[in-house]
């Protein structure tokens, strides 16, 4: 990086907080380096330099939350109405719980993951949003409740719009009554 360039940088940023990542770049970019890809030496010293980097505890907890409406299963986003169920019935509920239910050599897999659980309850709740409604899913879900069923947990099924169009008290009655 030329001279000037790199002091028109600087006077752009001058007033401005740079961090040591920021000040390391531009330093590397001086010693004789052109364009282009930094070296793993250089990369090493900058990602150092970011660990020192303090995040404030609402700035964790917003990433956090960010974090955990980002992954779902399948690497899918959460839906809407998982995150309401979610939020009325609180943190003894699991989202994306595990069920083991066998060997896998029966013919089914060995484990089935429901949208929210209670194990402690054995209950799961199933959102179907609109590929729920295609035959094939459809008769993959009948298998997967009737395998639940037979090791003892209790499903409900509720479609994403009736979770989204119904109000918290409503949902939380059907939910309590089965």
């Amino acid at each position: 990086m030329k001279k000037a360039t790199r002091e028109k940088i600087r006077a752009s940023l001058m007033g401005h907080p740079v961090s040591k990542a920021t000040r390391l770049k531009m330093s590397l970019a001086g010693k004789g380096k052109k364009h282009g890809p930094l070296s793993d030496t250089a990369k090493g010293k900058i990602s150092k330099a970011n660990l020192g980097r303090k995040r404030t505890k609402a700035a964790r907890a917003k990433m956090r939350a960010a974090a955990f409406k980002r992954i779902g299963s399948n690497g899918k986003p959460r839906t809407p109405a998982q995150l309401k169920l979610y939020s009325l019935l609180g943190k003894t509920w699991t989202l994306e719980l595990p069920i083991k239910i066998g060997n896998g050599l029966d013919g089914y897999p060995t484990n089935y993951k429901v949208d929210i659980g209670n194990r402690s309850k054995m209950i799961a709740i199933e959102c179907d949003g609109v590929t729920h409604r295609a035959t094939k899913q459809k008769v993959q879900d009948i298998k997967k409740d009737q395998k639940l069923k037979t090791i003892g947990w209790k499903i409900i099924r509720l479609s994403d719009e009736f979770v989204l169009s119904t109000s918290k008290a409503e949902l939380n009655r059907i939910i309590r009554n089965g």
